[in-house]
């Protein structure tokens, strides 16, 4: 408990914070990470060649192809924000200059709010 006040009063005292996020960020939204025990390389390990920037470059129409599949993306506004992005976006609305590092694609940081993503 002591921890979260330690940290919830560094937050308010910050003016600038960053942020580091990876795939567990999204995964509330629906969007399956990739090394967690239901993750998306356990159930494929050709994925990992299928989803990196060799592939691509050899074949990009193939590789988009494959990257909705294995994302069952339907459509681009199909995942929504989750608390998580809301929360460091209303870190920003409150004023604070905050930085969004994140490895994920999906565009959720800056449709919650995030200006620097």
């Amino acid at each position: 408990m002591k921890q979260h006040q330690d940290l919830a009063y560094k937050i308010s005292r910050a003016h600038r914070i960053v942020i580091l996020t990876g795939a567990g960020m999204s995964t509330e939204s629906g969007i399956p990470d990739f090394r967690s025990q239901k993750g998306l390389w356990t159930q494929d390990y050709s994925l990992m060649e299928v989803v990196s920037h060799s592939f691509f470059k050899k074949d990009p129409v193939a590789f988009w192809r494959a990257f909705k599949q294995i994302f069952q993306i339907e459509s681009v506004h199909q995942y929504e924000p989750n608390e998580g992005h809301t929360f460091f976006a209303d870190l920003e609305k409150a004023g604070k200059d905050v930085t969004v590092i994140t490895q994920n694609i999906d565009g959720l940081h800056t449709e919650a709010g995030n200006k620097q993503v």
